[in-house]
């Protein structure tokens, strides 16, 4: 079954009054938009798709369009300025830590001197005890090893 071109016109009529007319934005018509279909004839296209009405945009539409813009932009500049704004903080952040392992290193190099200069005394004293119970058994053992041939 196939459709005239008037009853293919009732049929856009009748779907673009239940269903408004569905806009696409054509920057070249300032403020005009073309419904959905309405555009230059391709080969094969009907000749009711020329006859749609053209539909005027009240200015107030594109007011929002350009505050929706300008908010954006303001937008991305603020994530700009974050984003520079997080790099030196963590910039900040990595020095203050090279900063603290730095510190950390060196109080780690004295802890480890201190226990070097520690251990080298406990050294000294425990090769001076041993000297001293050697001795104390050395004249232990003599005087054992005397009295045994006087007594």
């Amino acid at each position: 079954m196939e459709l005239t071109g008037e009853q293919l016109q009732k049929i856009v009529d009748a779907v673009a009054e239940r269903l408004g007319a569905v806009r696409t934005a054509d920057p070249a018509s300032e403020g005009v938009v073309a419904p959905a279909g309405a555009g230059p004839p391709e080969s094969g296209a009907a000749p009711y798709q020329q006859s749609l009405p053209m539909v005027q945009l009240p200015p107030e539409f594109y007011r929002s369009q350009r505050e929706i813009a300008e908010r954006v932009a303001r937008l991305e500049e603020r994530f700009e300025q974050m984003d520079k704004r997080f790099d030196e903080l963590i910039h900040y952040v990595d020095k203050r830590f090279d900063e603290l392992i730095h510190y950390v290193d060196k109080r780690f190099e004295q802890m480890d001197n201190r226990f070097d200069d520690l251990i080298h005394y406990v050294d000294k004293r425990f090769v001076t005890l041993q000297w001293t119970i050697g001795i104390g058994f050395t004249v232990v053992t003599v005087l054992m090893t005397v009295y045994n041939f006087v007594g």
